[in-house]
């Protein structure tokens, strides 16, 4: 969630953070995203994001790059549910499967 044109203090993983931290939580968030990135890039980058120690939550926001740049709707919809299969793994892996709700849309 690069946030083009925010600074570091606006940006929304900071500002999630600083959120949650205010509430109670002891939290971290990890800012895996590139600004300008399409979901291609993401699915070539989730190894490394998913190599990170002790993920608990991952918060997938990609596609509005692809839009803009005319990529077609199934293939960003592919490559999200990709994605989403090699976290599914990570969780089994890891022997503690945790449930993942999610919804890709993708309007042709």
């Amino acid at each position: 969630m690069a946030g083009y044109g925010l600074s570091d203090d606006n940006s929304l993983p900071v500002v999630l953070e600083e959120n949650l931290e205010a509430k109670g939580y002891n939290i971290e968030i990890v800012d895996g995203s590139v600004s300008g990135s399409t979901s291609s890039g993401g699915l070539n980058r989730a190894d490394w994001t998913l190599s990170e120690p002790d993920i608990d939550l991952i918060i997938l926001c990609l596609g509005a790059n692809d839009m803009l740049r005319g990529i077609q709707p199934k293939e960003t919809k592919s490559n999200l549910e990709k994605i989403i299969k090699m976290f599914e793994h990570m969780y089994e892996k890891n022997g503690s499967p945790k449930p993942i709700e999610y919804e890709v849309r993708a309007e042709s």
